[in-house]
């Protein structure tokens, strides 16, 4: 067996473990490559998971005054998941009550883009 131990900002080590050297790198892959610190604000990340309506998000949330989440994709198959880069993060969610948003980072109701069509899903 092959450990790997990667340290993740101020608070975090992982330690993956695999037969091969390949997959021990295919795994450590994954948390190598995320963000220590939050790209929009520059303030500690940890990891998060939420499941509103049954569904599950898993991704990093920053520890700033405003706090900003990037949620992680998820490959279609095999149970693994992905960090979709620093433009994946936004504002922190905070349910269907007050809709999020607010704080020193204001979110501008138009980004200049056009609108969706109606058959885009936007992630």
């Amino acid at each position: 067996m092959i450990h790997v131990r990667t340290v993740l900002g101020e608070n975090v080590t992982v330690t993956v473990t695999a037969e091969t050297e390949k997959e021990v790198i295919k795994k450590a892959s994954f948390f190598t490559e995320l963000p220590t610190k939050c790209p929009l604000c520059d303030s500690p990340v940890h990891f998060n998971f939420r499941n509103p309506k049954d569904f599950n998000y898993y991704g990093l949330r920053c520890t700033g005054p405003n706090p900003h989440e990037c949620n992680f994709g998820a490959h279609k198959e095999g149970d693994t998941l992905f960090y979709k880069g620093k433009d994946s993060w936004g504002d922190e969610y905070r349910g269907s009550g007050d809709g999020g948003g607010g704080g020193q980072d204001p979110a501008p109701e138009s980004s200049g883009s056009p609108a969706p069509a109606e058959d885009d899903i936007p992630f």
